[in-house]
C-alpha cells in the first residue's frame, strides 16, 4: 500500500481553500504528502483561483466517472487531468453529489481542482492504484525509505515541477484515514533536502475541516527550510495532535514566519506540539545539520477536551525563539507535558506554559 506520507503531493505554488478533509494523509505540495488532509513539501503558493474564473472546465463525469463510491473512477479522473494539462490549464470539476473512488492522479500547472458541495474524492484502498515512481531527489526515496533510493508509491494527489495549483470547493477529500499528518508542509530530508535546497514557502491553508490524522503540521522533513506559511480558519475534531511543528537533529534547515490563526479543536490528543527533538535519542551534530524554529505565532486558538495542552521541546543547542501565544484558550486533562529550550510570550491566554518567559497578559488564569 502507499506510504503513509504520500497521499497528496505537489511541488510548487499551491493553495488549499475550503475543503473538508477526512483522510489521514494528504499532502498538498510538492515533495511530500499529506496525511489526513494535505501536505506540502518544497513548494510555494500563488493566488487563489475560483470556479467562476476558469474558462476551461473539465468535468470528470464527462470523461466517464460514475461517482457512485463503488466503481473505480481512476481512469476517468486521470483522463480529465490529462486533458486539462494538454489545454495548459483549466478547472477540473468533481460535481456533487458524488463519491469518486480513485487511485493516484497527477495535477499539471495552472489547474484548479474544484470539489463541489456533497462531492468526495475517495482514495482507493487498493495499493495497486498507487504506482511506484522514481524517488524524489530531496528524499532519496520518501520518508519510509529514508535515503535508500528505492522507488516510492505515488501519492493520491500528486504534482511535481508544476505551479499555480489550487484545490478548493466545499467538498471532501478522504484519503482513507491511513494515519499520518493531516495538513502538512515539508521540504526534504537531511543532507538530500539541504543539498537540493528548495524551500517550501508562501503557503496558505484556509477554511478546512480535519478529522482523523496527526495534526496540521510542519516537518519533520524540513531540511531545505519552510517559511511564510499560514493555517487559518481550521477546525479539528478527534485528531491525535492539533497544532504540530516537528524536527530533529540531522535535519538542519529553518522553519520561520509561521502563523496558526483562528484554529478550533476538540477531542485532540495534544493541542500544541512543537519539538526540535522528534527522535530524542539522536546526538548533537554540526550547526548545518541542526534545525531551527523562529517566529511562530499562535493566535485565536481554542482547544477543548484535549488530553495534553502543550508539549514544547527545543534543543540545548537550538532554542525555539519568538514563539507567541495570543488569545489562546486551551482546556486539557494535563495542561503541560514538556516545556524546554524555548523563548516566547503569552498575551490574553487562559494558560501560559512556564517556558514562555515574557509573560504579558493580566487575563491569563494560570502560569506554571
Amino acid at each position: 500500500r502507499p506510504s503513509q506520507e504520500h497521499l497528496l503531493s505537489a511541488r510548487s505554488q499551491i493553495h488549499v481553500h475550503s475543503c473538508e478533509c477526512k483522510m489521514s494523509m494528504l499532502v498538498i505540495a510538492a515533495i511530500a504528502t499529506i496525511a489526513t488532509a494535505l501536505c506540502f513539501t518544497t513548494c510555494s503558493c500563488s493566488n487563489l483561483w475560483t470556479r467562476e474564473k476558469s474558462s476551461n472546465v473539465f468535468n470528470v463525469k464527462d470523461f466517464g466517472a460514475k461517482g457512485n463510491g463503488r466503481d473505480k473512477d481512476t481512469s476517468a479522473v486521470r483522463e480529465a487531468f490529462e486533458a486539462a494539462g494538454k489545454a495548459r490549464g483549466g478547472l477540473v470539476l468533481f460535481p456533487g453529489p458524488g463519491q469518486y473512488l480513485t487511485g493516484a492522479f497527477n495535477i499539471s500547472s495552472n489547474i484548479v481542482v474544484y470539489v463541489d458541495h456533497n462531492a468526495t474524492i475517495q482514495g482507493s484502498a487498493d495499493g495497486e492504484d498507487y504506482p511506484l515512481i522514481d524517488p524524489l531527489p530531496w528524499y532519496g526515496g520518501g520518508s519510509d525509505d529514508q535515503q535508500s533510493g528505492k522507488p516510492m508509491h505515488q501519492s493520491l494527489v500528486h504534482s511535481n515541477g508544476a505551479n499555480n495549483i489550487t484545490i478548493t470547493g466545499h467538498g471532501t477529500i478522504d484519503g482513507n484515514d491511513v494515519g499520518d499528518d493531516a495538513l502538512c508542509v515539508k521540504s526534504g530530508i537531511d543532507w538530500l533536502g539541504r543539498t537540493f535546497g528548495v524551500a517550501s514557502e508562501n503557503i496558505t491553508f484556509r477554511n478546512n475541516k480535519v478529522y482523523h490524522g496527526h495534526g496540521i503540521t510542519i516537518g519533520s522533513e524540513m531540511s531545505a527550510g519552510v517559511q511564510n506559511v499560514t493555517f487559518v480558519n481550521i477546525t479539528m475534531d478527534g485528531t491525535s495532535n492539533g497544532i504540530r511543528l516537528k524536527s530533529e537533529r540531522r535535519r538542519g534547515g529553518v522553519v520561520q514566519n509561521i502563523i496558526y490563526r483562528n484554529i478550533s479543536m476538540k477531542h485532540v490528543g495534544t493541542s500544541v506540539d512543537i519539538t526540535l527533538n522528534y527522535h530524542h535519542r539522536l546526538h548533537p551534530t554540526n550547526a548545518t545539520a541542526t534545525p531551527r524554529f523562529e517566529n511562530i505565532i499562535l493566535e485565536q486558538i481554542n482547544s477543548q477536551e484535549s488530553h495534553v495542552g502543550f508539549f514544547i521541546d527545543g534543543l540545548p543547542e537550538s532554542t525555539i525563539v519568538d514563539l507567541k501565544l495570543i488569545d489562546v484558550d486551551v482546556k486539557a486533562e494535563k495542561m503541560l507535558e514538556a516545556c524546554d529550550y524555548v523563548e516566547g510570550s503569552c498575551t490574553n491566554c487562559s494558560y501560559c506554559p512556564k517556558c514562555l518567559s515574557n509573560f504579558e497578559s493580566p487575563l491569563s488564569l494560570f502560569y506554571v
